[in-house]
């Protein structure tokens, strides 16, 4: 395993003796060339070793560590800093985010996050190394398709600046035609905003990277054409023929993804037909982009004659599957949104806004009153005491599925059991 230069500061020495001899730093693949108590002698260190990565705490006197980063992205962008704290403070972490820090660590570090963190971290050096030397001809490659047909008169034809005759014009002249019986996809691929916090050119780097070996796969194999609508994000049109080539692209999709530890989200429109679908692709693609994106489903693929309102009849699918988990699982008192959105595979915030414009209740609500209704159907049987059955319904808490109960129906468990028990007779 190659090794990655290190530097550790912190301003308190048992603490930074204790980060610098306690872990297996070599076995994670790094290199401790030296330590710091004062971040401006750590400040020099790292100017002299030139270090891939710089372990760091925030709160120092003289200079904080986000002080320092900034200071150092003055004479080297590329190098990775992983901060640490005693403190959960988020503007601590909103300022690492901004400044581009890797990792934002809450002391004392679990061994297994840091464990995590630092193999992430030597993946994106090594990523670093071998990116390095193809930079210079990346840039010079986007420099290139900023002039490109892709990037000028398709762009301009998608977004109604050019008219289609002239458009058809510009395929002549390349050799290029599209007719009716032509099928025609579109693809969008992006990451997750998330992956800012790499710094603008890592990003940058990383994702042309991706994009650019996504582009020359899928030109091996396909006829079309392609544009970047975003820094993070890279739309393709592409001519098909077949019912196999939509799980193609899916599987070129998956192989680039393993290029990156950042994360990508990408959708697959249906097949249409002919120049005018062109156009149709173009809104559509970007649309299902922003759903699965929202979602948190990675991979959104549509299917014939799809649409989005289809695609978000689907997703109300999820909805379904989410009320029979929560049906079955309303005894565990610790039943939560988080749970049951891993559950269907769903973002817990998309999930939410999907769950209450489904059932127009929301979802805390919802659990209560089906454990409520749960209750009362207990309570009618007469077979268990109040005690269980606050314990089977998931509020072992008698007290307070007393005042629940009460609050919901206007009556104490005891109170609505000889309500009904009298009604009957």
């Amino acid at each position: 395993m190659k090794q990655m230069k290190m530097v550790i500061i912190d301003d308190e020495p048992i603490i930074l003796r204790g980060l610098a001899e306690t872990y297996p730093w070599d076995e994670m693949g790094f290199d401790i060339v030296g330590t710091a108590t004062k971040p401006d002698k750590g400040l020099e260190l790292i100017k002299e070793k030139r270090p891939q990565v710089v372990l760091s705490d925030i709160r120092m006197a003289k200079m904080s560590g986000l002080t320092l980063v900034d200071k150092v992205k003055e004479f080297d962008k590329n190098i990775i800093f992983i901060l640490m704290s005693a403190y959960k403070e988020f503007e601590y972490a909103r300022q690492a985010c901004d400044l581009g820090v890797f990792a934002y660590l809450v002391k004392p570090i679990e061994e297994d996050l840091l464990v995590q963190t630092m193999q992430s971290a030597y993946e994106l050096c090594e990523k670093k190394i071998e990116i390095e030397t193809e930079y210079d001809y990346l840039k010079e490659m986007l420099c290139e398709n900023k002039g490109s047909f892709h990037s000028i008169i398709f762009e301009r034809y998608l977004k109604e600046e050019i008219d289609e005759a002239d458009f058809v014009k510009a395929l002549d002249i390349r050799g290029e035609s599209i007719s009716d019986q032509d099928g025609l996809i579109g693809v969008c691929v992006g990451f997750d905003i998330t992956s800012r916090m790499l710094s603008q050119e890592e990003f940058e780097i990383q994702a042309s990277v991706v994009f650019n070996e996504l582009r020359d796969k899928i030109f091996e194999q396909y006829q079309g054409w392609y544009l970047k609508s975003s820094s993070d994000r890279i739309i393709f049109i592409l001519k098909v023929n077949k019912a196999e080539d939509m799980d193609i692209i899916r599987a070129l999709i998956n192989e680039v993804e393993k290029m990156t530890i950042m994360e990508l989200f990408s959708a697959i429109s249906a097949v249409f037909y002919g120049i005018e679908a062109l156009k149709i692709i173009y809104s559509r693609i970007q649309e299902m982009y922003n759903l699965a994106y929202e979602t948190g489903l990675h991979m959104l693929v549509g299917e014939e004659n799809t649409t989005i309102e289809s695609n978000k009849k689907y997703l109300s699918e999820y909805i379904l599957k989410a009320v029979q988990y929560i049906d079955k699982n309303l005894g565990n008192e610790d039943l939560n949104i988080t749970e049951v959105s891993e559950y269907v595979y769903l973002n817990p915030v998309y999930f939410g806004r999907l769950f209450k414009s489904e059932l127009n209740i929301s979802f805390k609500q919802y659990i209560l009153n089906k454990r409520i209704e749960l209750a009362k159907k207990r309570i009618l049987e007469g077979n268990n005491s109040i005690v269980a059955i606050g314990e089977e319904v998931g509020i072992p808490n008698s007290s307070y599925f007393t005042q629940v109960f009460k609050k919901t129906t206007g009556y104490l468990p005891s109170e609505y059991r000889r309500k009904i028990t009298n009604e009957a007779n």
